[in-house]
């Protein structure tokens, strides 16, 4: 089982603060650490930078999580040195810039990096190279001991190359900004930002990230997200702590006068970055509000607070300006994933109308033919084997003959309209349920196509909703209809049951099968519109709808749907 970070963003977000806080170096890589160490779940982890004019890999910082023993376990090994020429696998990784996982029992890892496994008492360790603008600067070591449920797999590469990468990166921009350069720190920190961002498709998510991702880089006092609504500036997120006290700041303790501040109108109306002064009678004196623009669509604006005068200078406009423009893209394209959603709940919703008046059609037309259609076709029936008896023995053989064949097909006619009452909707249905509906069509499908069908239903005294009572016997009807039709199948399955809270219906017989793969991957080839009407029914009520098949092993059909809708 592969690692999982649960809240990635946040991940990110937390080690970037690391790096922006006014710690020593050697403090800053501890947390980082312990960060890593503490959200993967891992034992220990080792940062080594790569000098390439002695060609060795140099220690800058060692961790081992607490509790675990370790012969190395509080001793500093900072400065310590691995020549490359020594250990080739590792040379290799920081040339070919892929990932590598080393453990105690691989019969084909590198012999001296085994040796380092059993100095450290490490069983497994991921070997991960930092990368910084494309170039191998050194590696990260993800170690752990035995005994872990989890291991490391090929699947965890991306999400270690990144915090490797992620590391690397905070610890260049913490360099940089230790010689005077933070305008290198924001902006490297912005791109892994505009990454986590640019992944992120909720509103409010997007919203609250944002917010605090400009608090943090920024250092105000607070931050808030607004939209503009009639006129009116409505805020959707804030981050930061109150300008009176400490308390975390929420959207209900925004003052009015933030909102209708002439910064903010003034970057809404002329869509620029706009600073100045608050005349409030508050300790607030730093106001910086920034436009979210997407193509030139305002979709908002982030404004920025903060108690000293000419708090904000020309780097964190610049900050705000980055973080603003990759930020509206992604409200942009969360509003338009919910617009989509939006539309695509009302096409399901017109559909499932139209599919229930369909079947409140069929019904009427079925009762109409079963009622008015039979009843007059009874009548026909009795009235001609009345006017049969009525002829005289000498009555002309021709007419006789005429007569008799009226009645037989009004017996034909009788039967072929019930039969079609049935097909449009069978009243049995209704009076009796589902269960007795779909085992007495089972035993006429039976009659008429040889072939066997075990059904099996446990719904025991859940009743379900009209809609998805006829949705449940339409695809078993269909499936049978189809496996008729091609299967060539000998013995049919019917599954039909209750588990967690959902309908669970299964279709399976034994016949030919056909490519389901094929079938699913080229949807303008399909043909079946059995199948592809099964699975639009299925989709209307929020179900899932599979298929299982290859040739020569059957079918197998899969739906579930939610009993609750």
């Amino acid at each position: 089982m592969s690692i999982e970070i649960t809240n990635p963003i946040m991940a990110v977000l937390q080690m970037v603060q690391v790096s922006a806080l006014d710690i020593s170096h050697a403090e800053m890589l501890d947390r980082l650490a312990e960060q890593i160490v503490e959200i993967t779940g891992i034992d220990g982890c080792t940062f080594l930078e790569w000098n390439r004019e002695t060609q060795r890999l140099e220690i800058i910082w060692d961790y081992v999580a607490a509790g675990i023993e370790s012969p190395f376990a509080g001793i500093d090994q900072t400065g310590a040195a691995y020549p490359l020429e020594d250990y080739p696998a590792t040379a290799e990784i920081l040339r070919r810039q892929t990932p590598l996982i080393v453990s105690l029992d691989d019969v084909q890892a590198d012999t001296e990096e085994i040796k380092l496994l059993e100095t450290f008492q490490w069983d497994t360790v991921l070997l991960a190279p930092i990368l910084y603008q494309g170039q191998s600067i050194g590696l990260t070591k993800f170690s752990r001991q035995a005994g872990h449920t989890d291991v490391f797999t090929p699947e965890d590469f991306p999400l270690f190359q990144n915090l490797a990468n992620l590391i690397g990166l905070i610890i260049k921009t913490n360099r940089l900004q230790q010689e005077g350069e933070e305008g290198q720190l924001h902006a490297e920190a912005l791109q892994v930002i505009g990454r986590a961002l640019a992944s992120e498709l909720d509103y409010q998510r997007i919203v609250r990230n944002v917010a605090d991702f400009a608090f943090r880089l920024t250092g105000a006092d607070f931050v808030f997200v607004a939209v503009p609504e009639n006129d009116t500036l409505t805020p959707v997120a804030a981050a930061g702590h109150h300008p009176d006290d400490s308390r975390a700041i929420t959207l209900e303790e925004i003052d009015p006068d933030f909102l209708n501040h002439p910064v903010l109108w003034q970057a809404v109306a002329e869509e620029r970055p706009t600073t100045g002064q608050s005349s409030m009678p508050v300790s607030v004196h730093s106001v910086v509000a920034v436009p979210l623009l997407a193509h030139s669509k305002l979709v908002g604006v982030l404004a920025a607070i903060a108690q000293p005068p000419d708090f904000f200078g020309a780097t964190d406009i610049a900050t705000l300006m980055s973080l603003s423009s990759q930020a509206a893209v992604a409200i942009q394209n969360a509003n338009l994933f919910t617009e989509l959603e939006a539309q695509r709940e009302t096409l399901r919703q017109v559909s499932l109308r139209l599919v229930n008046a369909q079947e409140e059609e069929r019904r009427r037309i079925s009762r109409e033919l079963h009622d008015e259609l039979g009843q007059a076709l009874t009548a026909l029936k009795i009235n001609l084997d009345l006017a049969r008896r009525a002829l005289p023995d000498d009555a002309p053989a021709r007419l006789q003959q005429s007569i008799h064949e009226a009645g037989s097909l009004a017996v034909q006619t009788l039967d072929t309209a019930r039969n079609m009452s049935l097909s449009l909707h069978p009243a049995m249905l209704d009076d009796l349920g589902l269960v007795a509906a779909l085992r007495w069509d089972i035993d006429r499908y039976e009659q008429r196509t040889g072939q066997t069908v075990f059904l099996e239903a446990a719904l025991g005294e859940v009743n379900l909703q009209p809609e998805l009572q006829i949705t449940v016997y339409r695809i078993i009807t269909e499936s049978l209809t189809n496996a008729a039709r091609h299967a060539q199948a000998s013995d049919i399955w019917v599954n039909l049951g209750i588990e967690n809270e959902q309908v669970c219906l299964t279709v399976k017989d034994n016949g030919i099968g056909f490519d389901a793969e094929k079938w699913q991957d080229s949807p303008g080839e399909r043909q079946s519109l059995g199948l592809i009407s099964m699975q639009e029914r299925a989709e209307l009520l929020g179900g899932s709808f599979t298929i299982t098949s290859s040739p020569g092993q059957g079918t197998t059909i899969n739906s579930r749907f939610p009993l609750h809708q």
